[in-house]
């Protein structure tokens, strides 16, 4: 055996090593330990101790081995071995990498063959001052002179001690024991000595440290020492400062916070009632494309950006004006000119007044106050320059970025006395500026108020609606245009409002879907969609064959555990998932990502049938044939709508209707109200259809006798 590879490796007969003992446990989890009991932790490993046998004999190496093999108790004992010529070598890599040996056996014979092994006993001892040598020779006639050698090269040092070979296993294995524990003691001896030794030297710091410091204390007291107390005066003055700055301003851009807008803007509105010609405006800007940067390029790519429109935004307004990322809704008003745009003329504003504070509210939200106008239109002076200005490329981290911004303005002159209340409008038209298209700005206004708290009506009734037994289902037709049979329905939600009547979905789905309240509705929709089929099939035996389509919004589809409440609906109902139809949007599908086909496969895989609804009306309708796992697609109304008239309008509908079927999957014409269209949908091979011709959405019991005629027709 290579004797190289003999000291990196662990000997087969060794004891095998421990494992170091484990961290002592945090604090907080004794703490979690008293309030409530938990299983003991596992008794610690035995301390591992390692031992090197230094021998070039095969024999000697295998009395070793049977010397140390694996004890029942004490310290594990890990045994290396190593040639004569590497052993010191051996030592001193092992004590540079903090696992010194405990001892080192060294075996060896009478007379000069025995040189060696003297040798390499020498060297371990200069290597390492605490590991023991046994010097290993097995009796012959010249043992006693080769002893006396040995002693004489060792010289009086207790670290060497000899063993007669051939020896019996737990006299080696007694020793190497004895001397591993008594050199475990030296170090943990040593390791308190030194700590003991830190500690008085740290107290004795500590001590000294005090000392200096209630010596400066007395002489600052006494006025010896002036010029020291002030320059303590001056770090603390600098540190309220920065700890003032740090509560008003935001860390990131340097610019004001939402504490210190919220606080100019309601010094503003004071001034607004006390002063009849005073206006103020506040623009909310958001930025269209930021999320997309920090999605692509990183945080840090995010927060340069950020830093660059902070930038953008103070040299847009005058340099006495105040720009802030505004986390915050209110900025003092401040007098001076109004900054205007492209070198118009600027409007002046009240003598010795900032005209703007500028603030980030957070993420890629800013709010700026502009302060002293004459004119509302002067506020549509500084939101144009501010497009300007922000619209041209950033550099970032080597790119190039595009991030256009959406703003909305409110202004002072419709009456606001709270300043959330003009930040909540501002932030509305904000949302109506990135509706219409982004990169523009929107000036609020009476009708959007209005809308806003219509909205809010809507929102606050439509938590209840489920509860209250508001919501209803209607069903539409969809209808073979080859036979005229009724081949299925869907499920559309109705809201019966107590005070409003019947509401359609274009008044409450929107809201649903920002507010969350779509999970919960479309869960409830699909439960009552499953049922409805369900008890239609237990009851006419013509719904057999008939399908229910249930529309799915993205935040369903995100939803954990979304199609195991499909497969329990379907369970409650007892009806074959065969008989059930998913629709989702392109952009739903696309929202998902990964994990919207990973979960349409799941469906699918049930028997539930998929189809893409609105196909046309997305950017990349096609694409989503191919990414998504689909049973079929509806032609968007608007095709069909322009179809009848428009030669171009209906050769697409043809080359849809040709492509799912070259695809192998159903498609469904929307919106049919003539029988005009009809006529065009059949010569185009369109199959199936559905619209106010066929009917209107409808109650179930309705639907029922429509579709116990058992085919449509138009005389009906």
């Amino acid at each position: 055996m290579n004797d190289a590879k003999q000291g990196s490796h662990h000997s087969r007969d060794a004891a095998p090593a421990a494992a170091h003992p484990p961290a002592p446990a945090h604090p907080a989890a004794h703490a979690t330990a008293h309030a409530a009991p938990h299983p003991a932790p596992p008794a610690p490993e035995p301390e591992r101790r390692r031992i090197l046998v230094v021998t070039d004999d095969s024999d000697a190496r295998a009395l070793f081995a049977r010397a140390f093999r694996k004890s029942t108790s004490g310290p594990a004992l890990c045994v290396d071995t190593a040639s004569a010529d590497n052993g010191a070598d051996t030592v001193r890599r092992a004590l540079v990498a903090g696992d010194a040996y405990a001892a080192a056996f060294v075996a060896t014979v009478a007379g000069a063959k025995g040189a060696a092994g003297l040798k390499a006993a020498r060297q371990i001892l200069a290597a390492d001052p605490s590991t023991h040598v046994v010097l290993c020779a097995p009796p012959s006639a010249s043992l006693a002179a080769d002893l006396a050698g040995m002693s004489d090269a060792a010289g009086e040092d207790d670290r060497v001690l000899f063993l007669a070979m051939p020896f019996e296993p737990v006299e080696a294995l007694r020793l190497a024991g004895a001397l591993s524990a008594k050199w475990s003691a030296a170090r943990k001896l040593a390791e308190e000595t030194a700590a003991r030794e830190k500690a008085q030297k740290d107290l004795a710091a500590a001590a000294a440290t005090h000392q200096k410091v209630l010596h400066l204390a007395a002489a600052a007291v006494r006025g010896r020492d002036r010029l020291r107390m002030e320059e303590l005066e001056a770090v603390v003055q600098q540190r309220t400062a920065e700890l003032r700055r740090a509560a008003t301003h935001d860390d990131l851009t340097g610019l004001a916070n939402r504490a210190l807008f919220h606080d100019r803007l309601v010094q503003a509105l004071e001034l607004t009632r006390r002063l009849k010609d005073y206006r103020i405006a506040v623009l909310f800007i958001d930025f269209d494309k930021f999320k997309t940067v920090n999605d692509s390029l990183g945080h840090e790519a995010g927060d340069l950006l950020l830093k660059a429109i902070g930038e953008r935004l103070t040299s847009v307004l005058r340099s006495t004006d105040t720009v802030s990322p505004a986390a915050a809704q209110a900025a003092t008003p401040a007098p001076a000119a109004v900054p205007h745009a492209g070198g118009g003329e600027g409007a002046a504003a009240h003598p010795g007044e900032d005209a703007g504070t500028a603030a980030r509210l957070g993420g890629d939200e800013f709010c700026i106050l502009l302060s002293g106008l004459r004119h509302d239109r002067d506020a549509a002076l500084v939101a144009d320059r501010i497009l300007q200005a922000l619209k041209a490329p950033y550099s970032i981290l080597g790119h190039e970025v595009n991030s256009a911004a959406s703003i909305g303005i409110a202004v002072s002159s419709s009456g606001y006395e709270r300043a959330e209340d003009m930040v909540r409008d501002a932030d509305s038209a904000m949302y109506r500026a990135k509706a219409a298209g982004g990169g523009r700005f929107v000036l609020f206004d009476r009708a959007m108020h209005e809308q806003a708290i219509r909205r809010l009506t809507v929102e606050s009734d439509l938590r209840r609606a489920i509860e209250r037994g508001e919501m209803r289902v209607h069903f539409q037709p969809v209808v073979s245009l080859s036979t005229g049979a009724f081949c299925g329905v869907e499920a559309l939600a109705r809201w019966q409002h107590p005070e409003r009547g019947m509401i359609g979905p274009a008044d409450f789905i929107t809201v649903a879907e920002d507010t969350g309240f779509i999970v919960e509705l479309g869960g409830w929709m699909l439960e009552q969609a499953c049922r409805q089929l369900a008890d239609w099939r237990r009851r006419m035996p013509l719904a057999d064959a008939m399908k229910v389509s249930v529309n799915v919004s993205a935040k369903q589809l995100k939803k954990d555990g979304f199609a195991e409440r499909v497969a329990a609906a379907l369970r409650e109902a007892a009806l074959d998932p065969k008989a059930l139809t998913l629709e989702f949007t392109e952009s739903a599908l696309n929202d998902g990502g990964e994990a919207a086909e990973a979960t349409l496969r799941a469906l699918r895989a049930t028997g539930v049938s998929v189809i893409l609804d609105d196909f046309g009306t997305g950017p990349s309708s096609i694409s989503s044939l191919n990414e998504f796992p689909l049973d079929g697609l509806k032609i968007d109304r608007t095709f069909v709508h322009d179809a009848s008239g428009r030669r171009r309008y209906a050769a697409v509908v043809h080359a849809i209707t040709n492509l799912a079927q070259n695809l192998g999957i159903e498609v469904v014409a929307e919106g049919v109200e003539s029988l005009e269209q009809v006529a065009l949908l059949q010569a185009l091979d369109c199959p199936k259809a559905q619209g106010y011709l066929f009917s209107r959405p409808a109650p179930a019991d309705t639907i029922e006798q429509l579709l116990r005629r058992t085919t449509w027709s138009a005389a009906a």
